[in-house]
């Protein structure tokens, strides 16, 4: 949820004039994106595959985009993020994918003493993560899952500043009816496909 994401903000600390980079263009990451912009950001960067998920997030504030059917491998999409952050990286990453290895990739984007926010693996989630690199590079890494009460007027809140800005109250993108459930799971599942899931927000009408 929004909620999520924005205690995520405010845990990171960012600074204006910072950078942040959002893996994944569903829902969190467009909220994520959203939130990014509005704090005075000098780039927001969101990876993803989809396209109509990228021109999303460019529409709620992302200066650049990654593409993952453009860059395919992890290393060439962490190359890419250095690149456009003048070869240090960000100063935030923030996950909202839900695979494991994002998260291993993303620490990599994220400069010497930034902070990486790991939201999307809550349940299918499980990496190791690699202490020698968290510590030797100074990283911050915060797991996520709860907000804090506050949280919720802040949202609503955003909502109305930003909604002639951000079309962040028309997210749903697939909308199915009870007897095509299946489908409706299969279109909003990213496991298993490369460039992830093409959804924004499923909805399912009983």
């Amino acid at each position: 949820s929004m909620a999520q994401v924005m205690m995520g903000h405010h845990l990171a600390n960012l600074r204006d004039g910072g950078t942040v980079v959002v893996q994944g263009a569903g829902g969190l990451g467009i909220y994520a994106t959203a939130i990014a912009a509005e704090k005075d950001t000098s780039q927001v960067i969101v990876v993803d595959g989809q396209k109509a998920r990228l021109d999303l997030a460019r529409r709620c504030g992302a200066t650049d985009t990654v593409d993952l059917n453009e860059y395919d491998t992890p290393k060439s999409r962490i190359e890419r993020v250095r690149e456009l952050t003048g070869g240090i990286g960000a100063d935030v990453v923030i996950e909202v994918v839900g695979v494991a290895a994002s998260t291993l990739e993303g620490i990599e984007m994220a400069r010497m003493g930034g902070t990486y926010v790991d939201i999307g693996n809550i349940s299918s989630g499980s990496y190791t993560l690699p202490g020698s690199k968290v510590i030797t590079r100074q990283l911050t890494w915060i797991g996520l899952q709860h907000y804090n009460p506050w949280i919720i007027e802040a949202c609503l809140k955003f909502l109305v500043r930003t909604k002639d800005r951000y079309p962040l109250l028309n997210l749903v993108s697939h909308t199915f009816p009870l007897e095509e459930i299946n489908e409706a799971f299969e279109t909003a599942e990213w496991v298993g496909k490369q460039s992830g899931s093409a959804a924004t927000r499923v909805v399912v009408n009983p």
